[in-house]
């Protein structure tokens, strides 16, 4: 599975240290050239493309030029994201769209996308035994103070995860 980043969640994945976790369970992150130039921009981002850089050159994260109808309607960065991720899967790739932007999540969905928030991919980790339910709840936490969750989808995503994680009656 391709996981194409748009550049508001590949910053909030560096912020809260998360990257290197989510190559570890889904392979390399695909960016486009405007992801990349908005993610390492030092004035908007200070210090995150020093790190984002590194992770270019170690393979982590790939920068490719994207394919596709770009939505005027959205932020050049989040329109390359979906145009890329509609590309493969019309290509009979794998890939998610990950967005936190809401029009861009809207507009994904409606193309037929599958499209993920980092909260709901932070809930992959656990899935995929990536994380334990401790340090999905400490990222939830980093996550929200510097990107203001909505209390009910904490609560609600804290609680799906303690469900999974909790030992069935019977086991």
């Amino acid at each position: 599975m391709r996981l194409k980043f748009d550049a508001c969640t590949l910053i909030l994945s560096q912020r809260i240290d998360v990257i290197p976790r989510l190559h570890e369970a889904f392979g390399t992150i695909y960016i486009t050239s405007a992801v990349n130039d908005e993610a390492t921009n030092q004035k908007k981002n200070p210090g995150s493309g020093k790190s984002i850089n590194g992770y270019l050159a170690q393979g982590i994260i790939k920068n490719i030029v994207p394919r596709g109808i770009l939505i005027a309607s959205l932020g050049l960065g989040e329109a390359e994201t979906i145009a890329e991720t509609k590309t493969e899967v019309e290509n009979n790739e794998d890939a998610i769209c990950i967005t936190d932007d809401k029009k861009a999540k809207k507009e994904a969905i409606r193309l037929g996308l599958d499209v993920l928030g980092l909260d709901s991919l932070l809930v992959e980790l656990v899935l995929l035994d990536k994380i334990t339910e401790d340090e999905f709840d400490t990222l939830l936490t980093s996550l929200d103070k510097i990107h203001k969750l909505d209390l009910v989808r904490i609560t609600e995503l804290r609680r799906f995860v303690r469900l999974l994680k909790s030992p069935k009656k019977g086991d």
